[in-house]
């Protein structure tokens, strides 16, 4: 087949995968099985490391296959590897002279398909949407396979849902965080953490996370000027997110350049899509980046296993979060 992305990148996948709507990205679910669909695929040690989430293992086989066969379809997993690893700006030059190469022929609706999901991860939704509008009307025009058509309409509906009205139908607003939040954002902050976590924090957690305490540590963190989104509904904030750089945690240094820092919804808005907007806004789809999480927090861990984290391994005993345990995950 001349256009060579998986024909199921949409729905449930193919033997040992399936396909993540939120990140646009295949992800591995039963490695033996992937492993004897792709037995005579030269480049299943790249996919294995790639789409198990593992770029910075991946880019070693994505050189040796580049080394050996300078072909178009290495060439895009190269710039898939490039983007996974946060090089968005390498990655989608690489894409768009694949792209400029393949006009006019059979390859150039795949090649814009990855130059959309190159933009998307890079942030730049609304160029990504056009790409993925382009590659659709390229399949359309072809009379492709119906599971390519379907993969392009999916990518450009996951695109245009976050290129909507801040405000969405429900009546939910997403605006970045002002100064003047900041005593609603404590008393969100509480209540979350309340919810969450209750008497797992202690009394003397309690004692000392006072809703004045809260507010002033919110003005402090706000005045940095740092990126803050918050969730309203009508008037009353509900939600909130932020990342930041990655910082060592405790004897852990971090593993990926970005961290989300905190991402929290009542318990009353659970279910409603606030928690899947704000994660959108405060760390683009896609984009590598890790987080901690409580272990006993698993409708949590569940929620970004549906964005593409997955643990790593790493775990801490609750010495750097307030007695918690906590583990790490990353994509």
């Amino acid at each position: 087949m001349d256009d060579f992305e998986p024909a199921s990148t949409i729905g449930p996948g193919g033997p040992g995968w399936s396909f993540d709507p939120t990140s646009l990205r295949p992800r591995i679910d039963d490695l033996p099985a992937f492993r004897a669909a792709h037995r005579d695929d030269a480049a299943l040690p790249l996919l294995e490391e790639l789409w198990s989430g593992r770029p910075e293992a991946a880019i070693r086989h994505a050189e040796s296959l580049l080394a050996g066969d300078d072909s178009p379809r290495h060439r895009a997993l190269h710039a898939d590897v490039l983007r996974d690893l946060g090089r968005h700006d390498d990655a989608i030059a690489e894409y768009e002279t694949l792209v400029a190469h393949a006009t006019g022929g059979p390859q150039e609706a795949v090649m814009v398909q990855h130059l959309g999901k190159g933009l998307f991860a890079a942030g730049r939704v609304a160029e990504a949407a056009g790409a993925f509008r382009r590659s659709l009307d390229l399949r359309r025009a072809a009379g492709a396979d119906p599971a390519l058509i379907a993969s392009s309409r999916a990518a450009l509906a996951r695109a245009e849902s976050l290129l909507g009205e801040s405000t969405g139908p429900a009546g939910v607003t997403i605006r970045s965080a002002v100064t003047s939040d900041a005593r609603a954002l404590g008393d969100v902050n509480r209540d979350t953490f309340m919810e969450t976590y209750g008497d797992r924090l202690g009394g003397q957690f309690w004692e000392r996370f006072t809703p004045e305490r809260a507010e002033r540590a919110w003005r402090t963190w706000l005045a940095d000027g740092a990126p803050r989104w918050v969730a309203l509904t009508g008037d009353e904030l509900v939600g909130f997110a932020f990342a930041r750089a990655s910082r060592p945690s405790g004897t852990h240094e971090p593993v990926r350049d970005l961290e989300l820092h905190s991402l929290y919804v009542l318990a009353a808005h659970h279910g409603t899509g606030i928690g899947q907007r704000l994660l959108d806004r405060a760390i683009h789809p896609g984009e590598p980046a890790q987080l901690w999480v409580a272990d006993g927090n698993p409708r949590a861990i569940r929620f970004y296993e549906r964005n593409g984290f997955r643990p790593d391994g790493a775990t801490d005993d609750g010495a750097t979060f307030n007695g918690l345990s906590a583990l790490r995950m990353v994509r």
